[in-house]
């Protein structure tokens, strides 16, 4: 309203309604495709909501998808699966003992101790992506989960792409 307003208005000078009006419309378009590259390197990504759409496919509604309590909304809202832990601290059961079993299995490199958790839970996948690999869980190739994820037959990768991988615990 403001912008039909100036445009319409009855100016002394043609020339700065030409140029007042030029700088609105190049600093709203300038605003829209900053903001547009800004949001589309932001996550979730095409590869994570592609992961997503194989839990969803692949797994039943009642499986317990595993993975970093910050990607927990995402395997609830995008994967449409129960996780073990996310954010909201407030509504989980037993949330101290969840965040100690969920630190336990990220770095234990003992099968028995990690499938003991896995069985409390119900855990039929984990969910691991590059974040959770550089740095937000783990910072070695084949720390803790990471290690028995590819050394143990207990476990079956079942998807990858670029930035994630989905293992199957196989019973």
């Amino acid at each position: 309203l403001g912008i039909t307003r100036l445009l319409y208005n009855k100016w002394e000078s043609v020339l700065l309604n030409v140029i007042l009006s030029l700088l609105l419309l190049t600093g709203l378009v300038l605003s829209l495709v900053i903001h547009a590259i800004f949001l589309s390197g932001e996550l979730p990504n095409k590869y994570i909501i592609d992961g997503f759409d194989f839990i969803r496919q692949e797994s039943k509604e009642t499986d317990i998808v595993f993975s970093y309590y910050r990607k927990g909304y995402w395997i609830n809202y995008f994967g449409r699966r129960a996780n073990v832990m996310d954010e909201n601290f407030f509504y989980a059961p037993n949330i101290s003992q969840r965040y100690e079993d969920s630190n336990m299995l990220f770095y234990s490199r003992d099968i028995n101790n990690a499938m003991e958790i896995i069985d409390k839970y119900g855990i039929k996948y984990i969910w691991v992506d590059k974040a959770m690999k550089n740095g937000k869980v783990w910072k070695e190739t084949d720390e803790g989960l990471l290690f028995l994820l590819s050394a143990s037959k207990r476990f079956k990768k079942d998807y990858s792409n670029d930035y994630v991988e989905i293992w199957k615990v196989v019973k």
